[in-house]
């Protein structure tokens, strides 16, 4: 019985419709970031990766789809959180949306961060990653505020 409440209190606390918008449109901007237009390239070769090693993993479609399969319910589950913090934000305008979204990337950018500090990974990779979850973020956030 306390479930059925609970789960009921928090499925009318969140936008569905709006977190699936909202990660379907940061997919999209990811897809065009990491082609070969834009970041791509310099992000391919900050990492490590040659062409080789890329054709290799197109090959591998069943990896390719698990990793965006999981990518995809991270961020809608994420876009559900936000949305909940949204909702029960009792003075909510563009200032404290944009704000709230500067204050979740720079949590999720400064972990990133640090892990590559101490992992002695490359840090210009890092943040070539962290343009693409800023955006991501604040584009999202600012969907699922004009969605409510």
């Amino acid at each position: 019985m306390i479930w059925v409440l609970v789960s009921y209190f928090f499925l009318m606390n969140f936008d569905i419709v709006g977190a699936f918008v909202a990660t379907v449109v940061g997919f999209w901007f990811s897809y065009l970031y990491y082609s070969p237009f834009f970041a791509g390239p310099e992000w391919m070769k900050s990492i490590g990766m040659d062409e080789p090693m890329r054709k290799k993993l197109q090959k591998n479609k069943k990896r390719i789809t698990t990793v965006f399969g999981i990518t995809f319910l991270v961020n809608l589950l994420s876009f559900m959180g936000i949305s909940y913090i949204l909702h029960l934000t009792p003075y909510l305008n563009w200032e404290v949306v944009v704000s709230l979204s500067i204050i979740l990337w720079f949590i999720i950018s400064g972990v990133g961060l640090i892990q590559s500090l101490f992992q002695h990974r490359n840090v210009h990779t890092h943040i070539l990653s962290t343009v693409d979850d800023a955006v991501r973020i604040v584009v999202g956030t600012s969907i699922l505020y004009i969605m409510m």
